[in-house]
């Protein structure tokens, strides 16, 4: 268990561009059901394998962590369409 933690923190840490990004993060993970999230992230992506691959990799996570690792990806993808 210990080791898929310190994976998804060093994830998380990745997809944020800085750490008051990931402050920002962790609040908002606290505010956020995962079910949500998951809505979410189907509108936004429209990569199904790619989505497949992550929902796949969240089953290993605690609820918190994939919450915050989807919050992430969330924000990497907003970025991006913005830009």
């Amino acid at each position: 268990g210990e080791q898929v933690t310190s994976v998804c923190r060093e994830r998380v840490v990745d997809l944020c561009s800085s750490e008051q990004e990931l402050s920002d993060l962790h609040i908002q993970a606290r505010q956020y059901k995962p079910c949500t999230i998951y809505q979410g992230y189907g509108k936004v992506c429209k990569d199904m394998a790619k989505h497949t691959e992550i929902n796949s990799q969240l089953k290993l996570l605690s609820v918190r962590e994939s919450t915050m690792i989807f919050l992430a990806v969330l924000l990497r993808k907003r970025r991006s369409f913005e830009k």
